[in-house]
């Protein structure tokens, strides 16, 4: 359930914040040109510096949107009331506007995301972080002295269960409503998620004397995060869901004040209303909602699958086959990008994801070693029944994803969906590749390669450890690596001892980021989850068919 506060947040009502009048205790701004980086001086404790990066990343479950190192940031202020701001959003796919308002003991940091785009956004996150590095009492290099809240109550987070991500002193910590596979793509970068789950807000660090804190909060937040590298402490604010042209505001505060850890207990729980008025969420996060029963149907029982087909009746089939992509990705690689890519909308719609078909039809690597591919009158039959059999169960949408697209297998997945849409009347049949809902990357005539700059980095958000970039590199014996029917050419496609072989599109080894496939992962799901339910819907429309499947 969620904290009463959130009915204020919900209500769409905007407080705009009226500074205070400033004294000479109050906190000190001094933004860094260019950079997501302001320092504060606080004069209330000895005049100490703090540096705080606002925002260091954005992103949502599916995607990173900002990323530090690509912003450049045009500061305003401080005014009088000793307030910088900023906007930022070039023309691109988001836009945001933060204002820092400083008091005597708090920074409060407002900050409205809009959603330039046209795709939903889920559980959209800031990344704001406070940094102790300048001033040394809070420097907390054990975690002795920082707390969350777990059971209702302050937790040592040195007593907390760390795991290793690629980069060993960061630990992350979600709320308890964040099931796992929900949170953010940017947390599931680091691998670095403990166990123990949060059921706050906030985290604290004590002074050392004792006698003050520092404090990262929010109205309700994505994630924690520490980085004993630097000691410093995150409190990541929650946006909820963002959808196309629509913006959240929140407003999340820092403490940095005198006083005991009940002290700062009491004093955040008494903030909480006050700030709670200022939030506006676009949404609630969908996050919160029970998810519909989905799974892979080779592993579900009967009363699993029954389940399936009275909340979420929709079958995924995912198609690829088995392939030479290159000398650093998979030979499967299009079978299991779109079951990965299945999977990530089932999470989503509900429904049950069968395994990958594997056997595909068309394409220039027919030769060569490592490919196994059939006449479409070999495969298309089986694939037919497949889709009648669903029917027939009880589904009432099926898709027919396939991560394998030269023109052949196109259109045949095409055709054996609307073949099969007008056998079975009371049914939605989606037939599609990945590249049919993506939006190109500019200068590129389209979304989609083989092994390239497109699928590479696909592979790279879905599970970089289908990629081995090390392994693009010259030399192969020909007579090793090929077939007597390979095709032999002066391309470096099909040049064995050339690093690009096999390869059809742009170097992935300059080309490819994580980045991009996040973007691309994120426009499949949103956009085929879309089709999914809109495809539910007008299935209770359709007549029903009888047992014929007629």
């Amino acid at each position: 359930m969620r904290p009463l506060f959130l009915s204020t947040v919900l209500s769409f009502l905007v407080v705009v914040a009226v500074p205070a009048a400033r004294s000479s205790e109050s906190i000190v701004l001094q933004p860094q040109p260019g950079a997501m980086q302001v320092t504060a001086r606080v004069p209330a404790l000895g005049n100490q510096t703090f540096a705080l990066g606002i925002p260091e990343t954005i992103g949502c479950r599916e995607a990173m949107l900002v990323n530090f190192p690509e912003t450049k940031i045009d500061w305003q202020g401080p005014d009088e009331h000793g307030v910088v701001s900023c906007s930022w959003g070039p023309g691109g796919r988001i836009a945001y506007t933060l204002r820092l308002v400083p008091a005597d003991d708090y920074i409060d940091v407002e900050m409205t995301i809009r959603n330039h785009t046209e795709f939903l956004w889920r559980d959209v996150f800031a990344f704001n972080c406070i940094n102790p590095i300048q001033a040394r009492t809070f420097q907390d290099w054990t975690l002795q002295r920082t707390y969350m809240s777990r059971d209702g109550k302050p937790f040592r987070m040195s007593e907390t269960t760390r795991l290793q991500g690629h980069m060993p002193t960061v630990g992350f910590y979600l709320p308890e409503h964040v099931r796992t596979g929900e949170e953010s793509v940017f947390v599931r970068g680091f691998g670095a998620t403990s166990p123990d789950r949060t059921d706050g807000s906030w985290i604290v660090t004590l002074s050392e004397p004792t006698g003050s804190y520092m404090a990262a909060t929010a109205m309700e937040v994505a994630f924690l995060f520490d980085n004993l590298d630097r000691c410093c402490i995150h409190a990541a604010p929650s946006f909820g869901d963002i959808g196309p042209g629509e913006a959240s505001t929140t407003v999340s505060r820092f403490y940095l004040a005198r006083g005991t850890l009940e002290d700062f207990l009491q004093r955040m729980e008494a903030d909480r209303m006050a700030l709670a008025a200022r939030q506006r969420w676009a949404r609630p996060a969908l996050s919160a909602e029970p998810a519909k029963p989905h799974g892979r149907m080779e592993r579900m029982a009967p009363d699993e699958l029954e389940q399936v087909l009275a909340e979420a009746p929709v079958a995924f089939v995912p198609l690829g086959t088995y392939e030479h992509h290159g000398w650093h990705l998979p030979i499967g690689f299009d079978g299991i990008k779109a079951h990965g890519l299945c999977w990530r909308v089932a999470q989503r719609t509900g429904g049950a994801v069968l395994p990958t078909f594997f056997y595909g039809t068309g394409g220039g690597h027919v030769g060569y070693k490592w490919t196994l591919m059939l006449p479409e009158e070999q495969i298309a039959p089986l694939i037919a029944a497949t889709l009648d059999h669903l029917a027939q169960q009880g589904f009432k949408v099926v898709v027919l994803l396939t991560g394998h697209y030269p023109r052949e297998q196109v259109n045949m997945v095409h055709r054996l969906a609307q073949e099969a849409q007008s056998r079975h009347p009371g049914v939605r049949f989606i037939g599609l590749t990945e590249p049919e809902v993506t939006t190109a990357e500019p200068g590129d005539a389209y979304g989609g390669d083989h092994a390239a700059k497109y699928e590479t980095s696909i592979a790279l958000a879905l599970d970089p450890a289908w990629v081995q970039v090390d392994r693009l590199t010259p030399g192969r014996d020909p007579e090793q690596v090929t077939l007597t029917d390979t095709p032999r050419k002066d391309a470096s496609t099909h040049d064995p001892t050339h690093p690009l072989y096999a390869i059809h599109g742009q170097d992935p080894r300059q080309k490819a980021s994580k980045e991009l496939g996040e973007k691309l992962v994120h426009e499949i799901v949103t956009r085929l989850a879309e089709k999914v339910t809109r495809a539910l819907g007008e299935s209770v429309k359709l007549p029903k068919a009888n047992a014929n499947g007629t």
